[in-house]
C-alpha cells in the first residue's frame, strides 16, 4: 500500500487547488459582481476567438511527453516517453510522425482545454489578488455529480488572454484523483498550450497507482490562418 506520507506529497498540488477553490467559492453567495462578469465575458470571448481548433487552422507542433510513476518516498520514476510531430487541419488531427517511439504506456494528452468562463461555472475573484498584471479567477462546477472541473484560471488583466489554467476533477470516472494544468502562449494570434501537466491516481485491485505526465509543445507552426475574431 502507498503510505500516507507518499499520498500527502503526491497530492499537495491537488489539495492546494481544493482549498483555494473552497475559499473562493464562499464569496459566490454574495451575488453577481458586474466587474467579475465583465472579466469572464471578455476572457471567454478571447479564449474562443483564439482557439485554433475552433477556427479550423492548419497547424503542426512537436510534443515531448514524459510519463512518470510516483513511488515510495514520493520519488518520480520515468516509465515512458514519446516525441512526435502532430499535424492538424479543420479542427481535426490529420497525422502523427513519431520521432522517438514510446513503450506503449503514454496516454493521449488533452490538447484542447475547456472554456470555463461560461454560465456552466460559478466564478469568484481570488481572495489574494494583488492587482498585478495577472488576474486569477476561481471557478466551480454547479453539480457535485458532474465530471466537470473546478479550479483557477489566470488571465492577463489588460488583454484578457488566458495564461494558465488549473483544473481539478473531483468526480472523474475511473480516477481517485485527477488534476491538469495548462500553460498557454500566443502563436500567430492563436492561443496554444505550451505545457500540459496531468497528475492522477487510479485505484487498482490492491493498490493505488499514482502518475504524472508532462507534455511540452514546441515548434508550433501555423500553415494557414483563418484570422481569429479578436485579432480583426
Amino acid at each position: 500500500m502507498v503510505s500516507t506520507t507518499i499520498h500527502g506529497r503526491f497530492n499537495r498540488t491537488i489539495v492546494a487547488i481544493v482549498i483555494i477553490v473552497s475559499i473562493v467559492a464562499l464569496s459566490l453567495e454574495a451575488g453577481d459582481d458586474p466587474i467579475l462578469d465583465f472579466y469572464c465575458s471578455s476572457a471567454g470571448a478571447e479564449f474562443d476567438g483564439r482557439n485554433p481548433l475552433a477556427h479550423g487552422a492548419v497547424f503542426s507542433f512537436r510534443a515531448v511527453s514524459r510519463l512518470s510513476a510516483i513511488g515510495d518516498g514520493g520519488v518520480a520514476m520515468l516509465k515512458d516517453s514519446l516525441v512526435a510531430d502532430y499535424f492538424y487541419s479543420f479542427g481535426q488531427q490529420d497525422s502523427t510522425h513519431v520521432i522517438v517511439a514510446s513503450g506503449g504506456k503514454i496516454p493521449r494528452f488533452e490538447l484542447e482545454a475547456p472554456n470555463i468562463f461560461g454560465d456552466t461555472c460559478s466564478h469568484s475573484f481570488f481572495p489574494n489578488d494583488t492587482g498585478g498584471p495577472e488576474l486569477p479567477i476561481g471557478f466551480d462546477s454547479p453539480s457535485a455529480e458532474s465530471d466537470a472541473p473546478n479550479g483557477i484560471v489566470v488571465i492577463d488583466r489588460s488583454t484578457y488572454a488566458t495564461k494558465r489554467l488549473y483544473l481539478f476533477f473531483p468526480n472523474k470516472v475511473g480516477y481517485k484523483r485527477l488534476s491538469r494544468v495548462y500553460s498557454f502562449g500566443l502563436h500567430d494570434e492563436y492561443l496554444f498550450p505550451e505545457l500540459i501537466i496531468e497528475q492522477g491516481a487510479v485505484s487498482g485491485i490492491f493498490t493505488t497507482n499514482y502518475y504524472r505526465m508532462a507534455t511540452h509543445l514546441t515548434e508550433i507552426k501555423i500553415s494557414r490562418q483563418s484570422a481569429p475574431e479578436t485579432a480583426k
